[in-house]
């Protein structure tokens, strides 16, 4: 009896170690699978917000390139715009220059008409001759000429073609060079 006492005693105890021992493997599993879910878990959860953040990065930088384009667009816009506005008021400054210097020479005719007419009065009330009268207003006559003729010869051959305020200079020789300057 003994005997069956003892390895009933064996079995118990090696069905406790055993079971024991099951037990703690079991645990050091469901503890290891536990930590290794844990891990992946914030490890997937890591990569989902790296993923989100890189889709809201492409997303910004989606906009930005859009704003640059936009605000490109823009400047370029505004340069040409600047650029047409310079060259439309020198346009207008031409213009009304232009009609100025018309309006000198229409002043210069009227003042002549005017001397003209006192000229001719004069010659009615016979305090000046037919030959003198003709002479003077002959006089009025060339400088008229003369003053359109070099208006226009100004305008058209030393004027700045695109500033009516500035002078074109025909092109001089060169300076010569230094070394041919004596000492």
């Amino acid at each position: 009896m003994s005997d069956t006492n003892t390895t009933n005693m064996v079995a118990a105890t090696s069905q406790a170690a055993r079971e024991a021992l099951l037990t703690s493997v079991t645990q050091q599993k469901t503890g290891a699978y536990t930590n290794a879910y844990s891990d992946l878990r914030g490890s997937s959860d890591a990569i989902r917000a790296l993923y989100y953040y890189g889709l809201r990065d492409k997303d910004l930088q989606k906009s930005q390139a859009s704003e640059l384009v936009s605000i490109t667009a823009t400047t370029n816009q505004l340069l040409s715009d600047k650029q047409l506005a310079e060259r439309q008021n020198e346009i207008n400054q031409w213009t009304a220059s232009n009609k100025l210097d018309t309006l000198f020479v229409y002043q210069i005719l009227l003042m002549m008409l005017c001397g003209t007419i006192i000229l001719f009065y004069l010659m009615k009330r016979g305090l000046l001759s037919t030959t003198v009268f003709f002479i003077m207003v002959g006089v009025l006559a060339l400088v008229f000429v003369f003053v359109i003729i070099r208006r226009v010869q100004y305008t058209n051959t030393l004027r700045d073609k695109r500033y009516w305020n500035k002078r074109s200079f025909e092109k001089q020789n060169p300076a010569p060079p230094i070394s041919l300057c004596s000492s």
